[in-house]
């Protein structure tokens, strides 16, 4: 009887043992499932952490330049945020006007704005002397604003000069006495005022385009939607200057227009995004011609120290701000009727 007695409790214990073994195995098994969804929990949190200030670098500051040459001098306004400066510049036959925008949300990100800045309109005009042997005047301008904005965007594969998650976009305009050319990189805009009529220069370069669409997807890229449609989930525009860290997808190629100017061009209106979320191209025009030529009336009489230009540039961004606009605002107002920048039949 003692025998079977202390079988018994062998057996039990035995049987304890093994339940034991059995917990402490599944008890592993859920610390290891623990740890994962731990690891889980931080990767997720380092991915918020870096939506939120990849969000934050969607905010928006201007940097506005405007080039001439020679002695004979016109007026061009321009306004920067809730800045109102106008300023004149001379010109001859050609006249550049550069609207760059740079996204905000760290200490290094005016580096590839006031490199853009500084130095794509020298760019520009190396390109177009080296072009002297291609055939055609406008295929020698899209060339060399082409070669331009590669020239700027390589520059910053050298991450010594800015990190590779900031960007900058680019608009540039060329107003010759016949044409205006222009080339865009990025969601800022140009709109003509030829008369009542509002005529776009440029197509803002965003990941809802059907054709950038298909270029991103069909390289490897994916289209997210935080907040609004971004590659990657990141950037709201398609095209930039910088952004590495988002190649191939994100492409600095601009798209170039050509445009002959004819004697009812009024104005032109460059403006970055902040204007166009809120405002049509049809209300700015309507706006921008109504405001120039009621300051061109009040011309004579007027002592206003500042270009007709200038009023309208302040008087469309008032708008835009009384319409609730989220993001910054800059607007470059340039007079057609200006005399300097009257049309010729001949380039």
């Amino acid at each position: 009887m003692e025998t079977c007695e202390m079988t018994r409790k062998a057996s039990r214990s035995r049987d304890m043992l093994l339940g034991l073994e059995e917990r402490v195995v599944n008890l592993k098994d859920s610390l290891g499932d623990v740890k994962k969804t731990l690891e889980e929990v931080k990767r997720r949190i380092v991915e918020l952490d870096l939506k939120e200030e990849q969000l934050n670098e969607v905010k928006r500051s201007c940097f506005l330049r405007i080039i001439g040459s020679s002695n004979s001098g016109s007026n061009c306004a321009f306004n920067i945020g809730k800045q109102r400066l106008a300023k004149p510049f001379d010109v001859r036959r050609i006249f550049v006007f550069k609207l760059f925008f740079e996204i905000v949300g760290g200490a290094n990100v005016a580096l590839v704005s006031n490199y853009c800045a500084n130095e794509l309109c020298r760019i520009v005009a190396e390109e177009w002397e080296r072009g002297s042997s291609l055939d055609g005047w406008n295929k020698r301008w899209e060339v060399a604003l082409c070669k331009a904005y590669e020239r700027a965007d390589n520059a910053f594969k050298d991450e010594a000069l800015a990190p590779k998650s900031v960007g900058s976009t680019a608009l540039v305009l060329i107003v010759s006495p016949c044409q205006i050319i222009a080339a865009n990189c990025g969601d800022s805009r140009a709109v003509l005022c030829r008369g009542a009529q509002a005529i776009p220069l440029t197509v803002d370069q965003k990941p809802d385009r059907a054709d950038e669409l298909e270029r991103i997807t069909s390289s490897g890229g994916r289209i997210l939607n935080w907040g609004c449609l971004r590659v990657e989930g990141i950037l709201s525009m398609s095209r930039a200057i910088g952004d590495h860290d988002l190649k191939p997808w994100v492409i600095s190629v601009p798209e170039v227009t050509f445009t002959t100017r004819t004697k009812e061009d009024e104005c032109l209106i460059l403006a970055s995004d902040g204007l166009w979320d809120v405002l049509s191209n049809d209300d700015v025009v309507k706006l921008a011609r109504k405001e120039l030529r009621q300051r061109h009336r009040l011309a004579g009489a007027n002592k206003s120290s500042f270009p007709p230009a200038w009023h309208v540039s302040q008087h469309v961004l008032k708008q835009a701000l009384d319409a609730y606009s989220l993001d910054n605002i800059s607007v470059i107002v340039v007079d057609l009727k200006n005399p300097k920048l009257k049309p010729q039949e001949k380039p």
